[in-house]
Order: structure tokens, then C-alpha cells, then sequence
């Protein structure tokens, strides 16, 4: 992707940014009107920062800086383990220490587009990238809607099993990746995988954002940060198995 177009998803970057701060911190305060905008914005610029991140990242990246993405289970649980710190950090800080919980969301969105860069390449090079973008906003577009149109048929209760089964799909993914030999027939294993993941990120979508509408009903001090979080990551994971499970 050439100039122009990073050009012109940072001048979106600085628009939403703009309306972010218009809108959730009036008077250089956060307010609880328009919660669900706010937290949408969040999520836009997410996803903007991340692209920007990743075609910087592929164009220029240094070759020095490609230890990160050895193959090694130690390696593999180092960078967990980092965006994990980086994520509990940002989580944790109170919304009202503007700079801290900002430098956090920068610093998250950023360590998660490193991880997405193989990603985007793996799809980028398959020629599905654009497809397959185009198939992760449909789907969260209507999931989304159904969620907004119809939230009597999501509950919180889904939390512990939706949880559950997440955690059992890092596992069985793990596996699969460091303590398998590689073979046609586990690749198959991985592609259900990966659809049995979106199947998966597609209830815990529905979970976040029946959350956030219950969160807008009860504002107090409202933390876009947070809350653009879970579905920021709810979008990624769908993005990232959607390529893995559409890899030949």
C-alpha cells in the first residue's frame, strides 16, 4: 500500500480522534452522553491505528526486530505475556488519568498489530486480505445490529461458558501449533479450528455489546477505553481465523 493511503487512513485517524474528544470529553471532561458513539469511535480509531501500525510495520520494519515472531513456544508465550501486562495495565487505570490509560490503548493497539503483521502478510500474499476484510465487517455489522435490534436474546449469564470454551480454544490451539507435527490432516484440524473460533468470537461479540448497552444504562464514569477494548479484540480474532481457516 503506497502513501497515499496511509495518508489517508491517518487523516481519518485525526478526524475521529477530533470527534472523539468533541464528543466524549466536552469541556475537557468525560461525560456519559452519547456513551455508545463514544465507544464506537474508539473502536473506529482502533482499527485505524492498527492498519496504519501494519502497513508501517510491513513496508519498514527492521529485520532485527523479526525475533519477534520466531517460531519458539518461549517466544510465543513472551509476547502473550507482554500484551497480556500491557492489557491488564490499560484495563486497570482509571479513566480519568487521561495520559496513563491513553498510553496504554497506544501501546496495546500497537503490540497487537506486530502480532496481526504475519496475519495481514499471510492474507495479503494469498490474495484473500480484501475478502476477507470485507466478510469480518459484514459480520460484525450484522451481529451488531442483532445485538441492538433484538438484546433480550443475549444474557450475561454466556459469560463463564463463553470463558470457558475461549480458554479451551487457546489450548487446543496451542497445541496444535508448538507440540504437533505439522501434516495434512492437522491442517484440517487448524482450519476447523479456526471457524469453530469465529463461531465462538461471534457469541462473545454479542456478549460485549449487549455489555456495553448495559454499561451506557448505568454510566457513572464512563471508560471508552475499556469498553472499546473487548470489541476492538472480539473483531480482530474474527479477522485473524477467518485467514487462518481460509489458508491453503
Amino acid at each position: 500500500m503506497n502513501t497515499t493511503t496511509i495518508l489517508s487512513f491517518f487523516i481519518a485517524s485525526v478526524i475521529t480522534g477530533y470527534l472523539i474528544y468533541k464528543k466524549a470529553y466536552p469541556n475537557n471532561k468525560l461525560t456519559c452522553n452519547h456513551y455508545i458513539l463514544n465507544s464506537y469511535l474508539y473502536i473506529l480509531l482502533s482499527i485505524l491505528l492498527m492498519v496504519i501500525f501494519v502497513i508501517l510495520l510491513s513496508n519498514h520494519l527492521s529485520p532485527s526486530l523479526y525475533f519477534i515472531y520466531g517460531g519458539g513456544f518461549g517466544k510465543f508465550i513472551i509476547r502473550i505475556a507482554v500484551l497480556i501486562g500491557i492489557l491488564l495495565f490499560t484495563l486497570k487505570t482509571d479513566p480519568r488519568n487521561f495520559i496513563q490509560k491513553h498510553f496504554g490503548w497506544l501501546a496495546l493497539v500497537f503490540g497487537l498489530s506486530l502480532n496481526m503483521l504475519p496475519i495481514y502478510l499471510a492474507a495479503k500474499n494469498s490474495g484473500i486480505f480484501l475478502s476477507t476484510i470485507l466478510t469480518t465487517f459484514t459480520m460484525v455489522a450484522l451481529i451488531s445490529g442483532m445485538a441492538f435490534y433484538k438484546p433480550e436474546w443475549i444474557s450475561l449469564s454466556w459469560g463463564p461458558i463463553l470463558l470457558s470454551l475461549l480458554i479451551i480454544a487457546i489450548v487446543m490451539r496451542i497445541f496444535m501449533t508448538f507440540f504437533m507435527n505439522p501434516s495434512t490432516s492437522l491442517s484440517s484440524w487448524q482450519r476447523m479450528l479456526s471457524y469453530g473460533i469465529v463461531g465462538l468470537f461471534t457469541f462473545i461479540l454479542l456478549y460485549d455489546t449487549k455489555k456495553l448497552q448495559i454499561n451506557a444504562k448505568n454510566c457513572k464514569i464512563p471508560d471508552y477505553v475499556n469498553e472499546s477494548i473487548n470489541v476492538f479484540l472480539d473483531i480482530i480474532n474474527i479477522f485473524a481465523n477467518l485467514v487462518t481457516g481460509r489458508l491453503r
